[in-house]
């Protein structure tokens, strides 16, 4: 495949990687995920606020919860 537009254009609508296990920060749980992660993950780096959460599966719930309230 070339490195035209086409490419371009589809790298720009893929979804974001997860980051790895070891860089990771993930939101706090809170209710029923109190002891984990607000994604579910046992053990990983939490932040104390969403700025500085990397992990895309955190933000894809966060996005999913602030969707299903609407």
């Amino acid at each position: 495949m070339s490195e035209g537009p086409v490419k371009a254009w589809r790298d720009g609508h893929r979804a974001p990687r997860s980051a790895k296990a070891s860089e990771r920060v993930c939101a706090p749980g809170s209710g029923a995920t109190a002891g984990r992660a607000y994604c579910g993950r046992k053990s990983t780096t939490r932040a104390q606020d969403w700025k500085g959460v990397t992990c895309v599966d955190c933000h894809a719930m966060r996005r999913a919860d602030m969707e299903a309230t609407r």
